[in-house]
Order: C-alpha cells, then sequence, then structure tokens
C-alpha cells in the first residue's frame, strides 16, 4: 500500500513537472518582444484616487521591470484628490497625470 502511495504522488509531482515546463515554454514562443513596456491606465473621477493609484502601483510592482509606469487620466478630480496625486507623483517617479484632453498627446510622446 505505501508504495502504491509512493507511486502516485511521484506521478502527480511529474505531472506537474511536465505542466510547468509546456506552460514556459508556450510563455518563450508567444511572447512578443517589442522592446516597449506596458503602462498600466487609471481614470480618476472621485475621492478614492489614492486606492486607486495604489492599486495601480501595485500591479506594476507585480510586472516588475516589465512595467513602464502609470498614467492617470484626470476625469473631474476635486481639489483634494488633485493635491493626493500630485503626491504621489512625486514620491513615485513612474507615477504620470494628464486631463483626457492631452491623453492622445501624452500617450504618443511617453508610450510609444
Amino acid at each position: 500500500m505505501p508504495d502504491f502511495i509512493y507511486y502516485a504522488a511521484l506521478c502527480l509531482l511529474v505531472l506537474a513537472g511536465i505542466t510547468c515546463l509546456v506552460r514556459f515554454v508556450f510563455y518563450v514562443v508567444l511572447t512578443v518582444r517589442t522592446g516597449a513596456k506596458p503602462w498600466v491606465i487609471v481614470r480618476l473621477e472621485d475621492d478614492n484616487c489614492e486606492l486607486q493609484l495604489r492599486g495601480a502601483l501595485e500591479q506594476c510592482h507585480w510586472l516588475g521591470s516589465a512595467c513602464g509606469g502609470v498614467l492617470a487620466v484626470d476625469c473631474g478630480l476635486s481639489d483634494e484628490g488633485r493635491t493626493v496625486c500630485e503626491r504621489m507623483r512625486k514620491t513615485h517617479p513612474g507615477v504620470r497625470v494628464c486631463s483626457p484632453d492631452t491623453l492622445e498627446e501624452v500617450i504618443r510622446r511617453e508610450l510609444v
């Protein structure tokens, strides 16, 4: 009986290893290497902008060095929200804040 349990555990470990290997091969083969880093774009329109920015920064953190930064679009923030955004922009160099009117220009200048 213990031999059967050891054999079943070994088969599960081998199957998990093969699955990880196949997943890695697909990742390497299917990854597009353009040189451009992805950005996290956040739409800020209410007073919980700090939470939204922190969430976007956390996404960047999980992407690691592959993340270009956070682009925050000001869609009607209050004065308090704007000061929070400015404070976050000063403490985190990868954060860019723009208005919807200048979004296209910022994307062309910064992201492309």
